[in-house]
């Protein structure tokens, strides 16, 4: 992204960005995504979690034809996926933090780029 950007890292530090600016900048940027990618991940598993469940609770028994759970599921709450909540607080953490490592070293080269050869390379 730091090779489809370079204009507009030249054009942030020729109008006064400083080398911590641009920095944040793509810090930000590369948080949000893997925070994105977090919350849509969760936001499926948490889907998934309750198409199986209601698929299980609207399965039919072994007395009314169907094949059964091998035991039964009020022994678990009725529920046979359950995702803990602080497992959903983690995974979104836990990708944001994966975001702002993936993007710490072309922020890095996005800062150190001097403005003047940013603006000549397009």
């Amino acid at each position: 992204a730091i090779l489809e950007r370079t204009r507009e890292i030249g054009l942030m530090k020729a109008i006064g960005a400083t080398d911590r600016d641009v920095l944040t900048v793509f810090l930000i940027e590369a948080g949000l995504v893997g925070m994105a990618g977090g919350l849509s991940g969760v936001g499926l598993s948490l889907f998934l979690q309750n198409v199986i469940n209601q698929a299980v609770a609207n399965a039919p028994t072994a007395e009314q034809g169907g094949i059964g759970l091998p035991f039964d599921t009020s022994q678990i709450g009725g529920n046979l996926v359950v995702i803990p909540p602080e497992l959903t607080i983690f995974a979104i953490v836990l990708a944001t933090a994966v975001g702002l490592g993936a993007g710490l070293y072309p922020a890095l080269r996005a800062a150190r780029l001097p403005p003047v050869i940013a603006l000549k390379m397009e």
